[in-house]
């Protein structure tokens, strides 16, 4: 046990040295993207890309490793945000995993400030929505259903939320998956609650 604590603290300590290096290899290259020689912005820009894209790796990799350890919600929370904050696509399937991981204190209003997820694939925008839809076909956690429900409200607005849920449904051969996605019509309103 102390050896997979020791091994955790030593990925983080890691996780953390390769964050800031890379940060601060892509702000030295900033200048370069005012160059004369396209070659050289063109060869900036991709670096700037892929320091992106490092960075990315590092939070999923902060919120893989640490979300099951539970005494670092904060740590996850933050990678999380971050991650919504970038707009990282490619984090989709994570945050939809842990969509109902919470950091609760002693009062979170409106709720949904408490699930860190909500935030994230509601900054990431509409690339959120069908991932988040596939996964409630699948689902009876009725949580995980106000969650989905919540991003939903959060990207389209209620009403047209609402409609994209219809849509969704009434183009849904399945009876159990269509079934499934009439929960998140008859779950109550995220607005209320």
């Amino acid at each position: 046990m102390r050896i997979n604590r020791l091994l955790i603290a030593l990925l983080i300590f890691a996780s953390r040295i390769a964050i800031a290096g890379t940060v601060a290899n892509c702000i030295d290259d900033f200048p370069k993207l005012r160059s004369e020689n396209m070659d050289e912005r063109e060869a900036t820009a991709g670096q700037v890309e892929q320091c992106r894209l490092n960075t990315i790796e590092n939070l999923e990799s902060n919120v893989r490793d640490l979300v099951s350890e539970g005494s670092r919600d904060k740590t996850v929370q933050t990678s999380i945000l971050l991650l919504g904050r970038l707009r990282a696509v490619e984090a989709v399937p994570l945050l939809v995993e842990h969509l109902t991981f919470s950091v609760f204190y002693k009062q979170t209003k409106p709720w949904w400030d408490g699930h860190p997820c909500i935030q994230a694939l509601s900054d990431i925008g509409f690339a959120s929505l069908d991932p988040l839809l596939k996964q409630a076909e699948q689902t009876d956690d009725k949580e995980y259903l106000r969650c989905v429900q919540r991003v939903c409200t959060n990207v389209l607005g209620s009403e047209m939320a609402e409609k994209y849920i219809e849509n969704r449904i009434e183009h849904t051969t399945d009876s159990i998956r269509k079934n499934r996605l009439q929960r998140l019509k008859s779950t109550p309103s995220p607005l209320i609650q």
